[in-house]
């Protein structure tokens, strides 16, 4: 291999490293970001209802996205929308004992949701979701994105090192003509 392909190669792997590290420092930091804001979105909810259920006016409100309420038994009691999340022990244990607000990720009929858990003053739990597709769907077209951004980087690299080391060598070769010329 010639020492113009060398560098070419070797500036086109370095610049695919530098643009690879920061797409994924980029894309874990988006994603970390983009899962915060669906969990606090979930907390706004879940508090909004948690306030109007502790007042006592009984019935659970619309709500923008699916919602339910377990008794203190931890069996569902109400709900909104037509998803019915899985109710866990953790959650039957919020519903009897009360406690800190719980947030996982479920799957019902194959779509994935977050779900957070809150306790009511009186037992029971609201628990409320977001269906995760559209968060997936963005994250997913990142990936893709930068994953583009980082080959097309790679290759511009690679051209600029070919042409930046012909550049470089050209009196060399020069050089070495002349004394094969010579000789």
């Amino acid at each position: 291999m010639s020492l113009r392909w060398k560098l070419a190669l070797s500036m086109g792997f370095l610049l695919l490293t530098m643009v690879a590290l920061v797409s994924v420092s980029a894309y874990l930091t988006t994603d970390s970001r983009i899962r915060q804001e669906v969990d606090s979105s979930l907390d706004e909810r879940a508090n909004s209802l948690r306030i109007i259920l502790n007042r006592g006016d009984g019935s659970l409100p619309q709500a923008a996205g699916p919602a339910q309420v377990l008794d203190a038994s931890g069996v569902i009691v109400q709900s909104v929308g037509d998803v019915r999340f899985p109710v866990n022990r953790r959650e039957r244990y919020l519903a009897k004992e009360g406690g800190r607000l719980y947030t996982h990720t479920v799957e019902v009929d194959g779509v994935r949701y977050r779900v957070e858990t809150a306790a009511l003053q009186a037992g029971g739990v609201v628990q409320v979701g977001r269906e995760l597709q559209p968060t997936e769907t963005t994250l997913a077209s990142l990936r893709r994105r930068y994953a583009a951004i980082s080959g097309l980087v790679a290759l511009l690299g690679a051209i600029l090192g070919w042409l930046l080391a012909g550049w470089l060598t050209r009196p060399v070769v020069r050089l070495t003509q002349a004394a094969e010329h010579v000789a």
